[in-house]
C-alpha cells in the first residue's frame, strides 16, 4: 500500500509538472502570437506610410508634369504667332509668283510636252529660254490670250502638226522648268519671241539676241 501511495504521489507530481509545462508553453505561444501580431501591425503601418509617401511623391511628380505641360502649351501658343507673322510677310511674294501666269494643269502638261519636243536635249538654261519665248508670246497677245492658243497657233511650233506632241513624254526636268518660268516669268527680254536651231533668222527687221547651245533667239524690232 505504501508503494502504491508513492506511485500515486509521483503521478500527481508528473501531472502538475505537465500542466505547468503546458501553461508555460501556452504563455510562450501567446507571447509569440503577440510578437507576430505586433510585427504584422508594424509592417502594415510601414506599408501604409510607404504608400502615403508614394502618393505624396506621385502628387509632387504630377505637379512637375503639369507645370511642364503648361509651360509647353504656352510655348506652343506663342510659336504659331511668329509663324503667322512670317507668313504675312511672305504673302505678297508668294501671291505675285503664283499669279504670274494663270495656268491650269492641262496647260502645264502642254508646256512640258512642247518644251520636250523643242529643247529636250538642250541645257536647262536653253530650255528656260525656249519657255520664255512662249510666255513672251502669251504676254504679247499676238498669238492669242491662252497658253493653248499660243502653242497651237497656225504654223508656229512644228511638233503640234507633225505628230511628235502626241508622242512626247516629258521628264521632271521639263516640268520643273515650266514651273520655274510660270512662277518667275521670262528670262529673256519681252521682245524676244522667236528661236530656231543652228543660226538666226535672216528676216527683215529681225534682231538677233543670243544663242544658247545650238538654239538662236531673237525678235522683231528689238533693241
Amino acid at each position: 500500500m505504501e508503494y502504491f501511495k508513492i506511485k500515486k504521489g509521483t503521478f500527481k507530481e508528473i501531472a502538475i509538472f505537465s500542466l505547468a509545462g503546458m501553461l508555460i508553453s501556452l504563455v510562450c505561444v501567446l507571447y509569440l502570437i503577440n510578437i507576430i501580431v505586433g510585427l504584422r501591425t508594424t509592417i502594415i503601418d510601414m506599408e501604409q506610410q510607404n504608400i502615403k509617401r508614394g502618393e505624396e511623391f506621385g502628387v509632387i511628380i504630377q505637379k512637375i508634369i503639369d507645370t511642364e505641360n503648361e509651360s509647353y502649351k504656352k510655348n506652343e501658343i506663342l510659336e504659331p504667332k511668329e509663324e503667322d507673322e512670317n507668313k504675312e510677310q511672305e504673302k505678297p511674294l508668294n501671291n505675285t509668283q503664283k499669279s504670274y501666269y494663270n495656268a491650269e494643269e492641262s496647260d502645264r502638261d502642254l508646256l512640258a510636252k512642247i518644251l520636250y519636243c523643242e529643247g529636250g536635249g538642250e541645257s536647262v538654261d536653253c530650255q528656260k529660254a525656249i519657255m520664255s519665248v512662249i510666255v513672251n508670246r502669251l504676254n504679247s497677245g499676238k498669238w492669242g490670250n491662252t497658253i493653248k492658243s499660243v502653242i497651237y497657233a497656225n504654223g508656229q511650233f512644228s511638233p503640234t502638226f507633225d505628230g511628235s506632241m502626241q508622242k512626247a513624254k516629258p521628264t521632271q526636268t521639263q516640268y520643273d522648268i515650266v514651273d520655274y518660268i510660270l512662277e518667275n516669268g521670262s528670262t529673256l527680254p519681252s521682245w524676244v519671241m522667236y528661236f530656231r536651231a543652228s543660226y538666226h533668222f535672216n528676216w527683215k527687221g529681225y534682231t538677233p539676241y543670243c544663242n544658247i547651245d545650238n538654239t538662236y533667239f531673237g525678235g522683231m524690232g528689238g533693241d
